[in-house]
């Protein structure tokens, strides 16, 4: 699975996987929304409210939910009734591993010189799911470069 951006300062991503694709079409302060079109539904990323749980609605549907550990590089997801964890693999944050427990069962890579992100998702069946993860990896990427003063 891959994502790229559409163009160098775009905030949209083209996200492939399996022959499929959609893109993701990032909005808001620190792009905390987005959405996307799959199979004739329409999904939404979206934080609820201020401090509030991270959100992937299909059709105004919650499907998966995120929430994010305080003064961590980290969530906790839940697709469905399957949980595990996004957290930083890496001293410099370009890597993220997904977890169940304390073993490893996937991962998100960017490039050091390139928005292009490479995941290992093979794990998460339904495309909306990996599309939702990969988009809190980003979400956390953004966020570290706008506190390094990018």
């Amino acid at each position: 699975m891959r994502a790229y951006s559409r163009g160098f300062f775009s905030p949209h991503y083209i996200v492939e996987d399996a022959g499929e694709s959609v893109e993701l079409r990032a909005s808001g302060w620190l792009r905390v929304r987005a959405a996307f079109d799959l199979d004739g539904a329409a999904y939404e990323l979206r934080r609820e409210g201020f401090l509030g749980s991270f959100v992937l609605e299909r059709d105004g549907d919650v499907v998966a939910r995120a929430d994010k550990r305080a003064f961590q590089s980290a969530f906790d997801v839940e697709i469905g009734h399957y949980g595990c964890s996004l957290a930083k693999t890496s001293f410099f944050g370009n890597q993220f591993g997904l977890f169940e427990g304390d073993e490893q069962v996937g991962s998100i890579r960017k490039g050091m010189f390139t928005s292009e992100v490479a995941a290992d998702l093979d794990f998460i069946r339904a495309l909306p799911a990996k599309v939702f993860v990969v988009w809190l990896a980003l979400l956390l990427w953004k966020r570290q470069d706008a506190s390094a003063g990018e």
